[in-house]
């Protein structure tokens, strides 16, 4: 069995994992709906060399996975580091580094689509804990009168010293909010 790698860091650092998931009227059922519902809420987190950058950091991954595809593998993937004490406004998701700990809220508009939700939750985040946040949504293309769904699963942890790559695969998160809506 592989040993999971350890990132070892002497600063404070966090991680934000983005999954976005899309699909239409297509995948609401049958195979691509069984692979869309078999895409994990979390994965690894990436892992830096000890050092990297130096500084407080805060790893952003962003994955977008959708229909075109078959929900085979993330049609777009990104992976960055940014100063941690920046504001990283990140969709529906806004963080914020804040006395050491960090402000995450979630702001529900238009854009995640019906329902309507209430529109502000805030979590604070202390240190060497993880949060999960998730929320789905309808939309539709006026013009093309067509569907189309969405589901969104963030992933937010702020770490010192060790953290294992596997941290939000193998733990719970700390604190969760979710906003799952039936969509039809």
């Amino acid at each position: 069995m592989k040993e999971k790698t350890e990132i070892s860091k002497n600063n404070r650092n966090a991680f934000i994992q983005i999954i976005d998931l899309e699909w239409d009227k297509s995948a609401r059922g049958g195979e691509l709906a069984a692979r869309r519902n078999a895409i994990p809420t979390s994965f690894a987190v990436p892992v830096r060399p000890p050092g990297q950058n130096g500084g407080e950091l805060i790893n952003i991954e962003k994955q977008y996975w959708n229909h075109s595809n078959g929900f085979v593998r993330p049609a777009y993937f990104k992976q960055e580091q940014q100063s941690l004490t920046e504001k990283h406004n990140l969709g529906c998701i806004s963080v914020y580094y804040l006395k050491g700990e960090l402000k995450i809220i979630y702001t529900w508009d238009h854009t995640v689509g019906a329902p309507r939700r209430p529109l502000t939750k805030k979590l604070m985040l202390p240190s060497n804990k993880w949060a999960q946040i998730r929320w789905n949504g309808r939309s539709s293309r006026v013009v093309l009168g067509a569907w189309w769904y969405k589901q969104a699963t963030v992933n937010i942890g702020l770490f010192d010293g060790q953290v294992k790559e596997d941290i939000f695969v193998n733990t719970k998160p700390d604190l969760q909010f979710e906003q799952l809506a039936s969509l039809w």
